[in-house]
């Protein structure tokens, strides 16, 4: 999390690890798949300060930005959202972040009323709309939570795979053709496990062996996939020699039969951005909050959730003046890719505009 302005610097914030029993937390794919993840878990807070000397809330103290980028040859997953309760996180994006991969997302802060000046602005209200401003008041507190979450891509690998721990962390190559298959042609993972016969006990087979599997299995389905390229070239090949023979000599040649080139087929239109593709990114979410349902009140380790309305008691009690405000943190709608090819190609940087943040946050 980083602050731009004169220079591009970390933002200072005061970090705090929640350890506990229930540390677990889970997300939902669809309606009926849930993955469930647990691991450290940190609370970052940091209080962005601006004197009467700052234009508005809009001035460079505002510019921050997520700067997320991977090593060669690695990799990891990260996803962006809400903590919607005790152990439930609602992702609204999710990245594939690899080889030299670099995103730089803009978040977006909005201020909302200290609970200072929400009291002081609700008192003259009616009980129905007091009700009405306080329910309204719950839901922005609960979007100044913002959360991230970090999967590392080869320890799921290799529990897909039934693959020992850290057995692909020096197998180079092979996590690198395992990726590929996986994100480019969707390869079912178990026509790439380990399989053990039903006579024999995992734990006597070493992992070299499970390893050599698996490579065995990836170089199979590579030469299959090879093999299949060559065929689809060489039937692309007949067909046009084809359509060469069929109207090539009658129209496209001169006076002493040689062929002309044909002209050139028109590019196809490319796809306009369809306000349609942020509908998939929404609706679960939606469904999310609808079957939450009322959290009770539970511990901090346990319930990251509350933390919003804690601090909302203790400003109230404590901030006398009204000076401390909460933030709603969103991401912005522009972000940038910087990303290589390959080990030779240059570094090149593209923007990502939401219509295509649907397929970049897939790949």
């Amino acid at each position: 999390f980083e602050k731009e302005g004169c220079s591009i610097e970390p933002v200072l914030a005061i970090t705090s690890r929640v350890d506990g029993p229930g540390n677990g937390m889970r997300f939902t794919l669809n309606a009926s798949s849930d993955v469930k993840f647990s691991g450290p878990k940190y609370i970052h807070s940091f209080i962005n300060y601006r004197f009467s000397t700052s234009q508005s809330p809009g001035d460079t103290n505002n510019r921050f930005k997520i700067q997320a980028s991977a090593r060669q040859f690695s990799g990891y997953i990260l996803l962006l959202g809400r903590i919607g309760g005790a152990d439930v996180f609602l992702p609204k994006h999710g990245l594939i972040i690899r080889n030299k991969d670099e995103f730089s997302i803009p978040m977006i802060l909005e201020e909302v009323p200290s609970p200072k000046q929400f009291k002081a602005a609700v008192a003259s209200m009616s009980p129905e709309q007091q009700r009405f401003a306080k329910a309204y008041r719950s839901m922005q507190l609960e979007a100044t939570l913002f959360g991230m979450c970090v999967i590392q891509i080869k320890p799921q690998l290799e529990r897909v795979l039934n693959l020992p721990s850290d057995s692909l962390t020096k197998e180079i190559q092979l996590a690198q053709d395992l990726m590929d298959l996986f994100l480019t042609f969707n390869v079912p993972s178990d026509l790439l496990s380990f399989q053990c016969d039903p006579l024999e006990d995992p734990a006597d087979i070493s992992a070299a062996t499970k390893v050599e599997q698996v490579k065995s299995h990836v170089n199979s389905m590579k030469e299959m996939i090879s093999n299949l390229k060559k065929k689809q070239l060489e039937e692309e090949k007949m067909r046009a020699e084809a359509h060469k023979l069929r109207y090539g000599t009658s129209r496209n040649s001169d006076s002493d039969g040689e062929p002309q080139p044909e002209c050139e087929p028109e590019p196809e239109p490319e796809c306009e951005p369809s306000e349609e593709e942020e509908i998939p990114e929404r609706v679960p979410n939606e469904k999310a909050k609808e079957a939450k349902g009322p959290q009770e009140e539970s511990a901090f380790s346990s319930g990251i959730h509350t933390l919003p309305k804690k601090l909302e008691k203790r400003c109230l009690a404590l901030d006398t003046d009204g000076a401390l405000r909460p933030t709603i943190i969103n991401t912005g709608q522009v972000w940038k890719k910087k990303y290589q090819e390959n080990l030779l190609s240059r570094v090149e940087v593209d923007p990502v505009y939401t219509y295509m943040q649907c397929s970049e946050t897939r790949d």
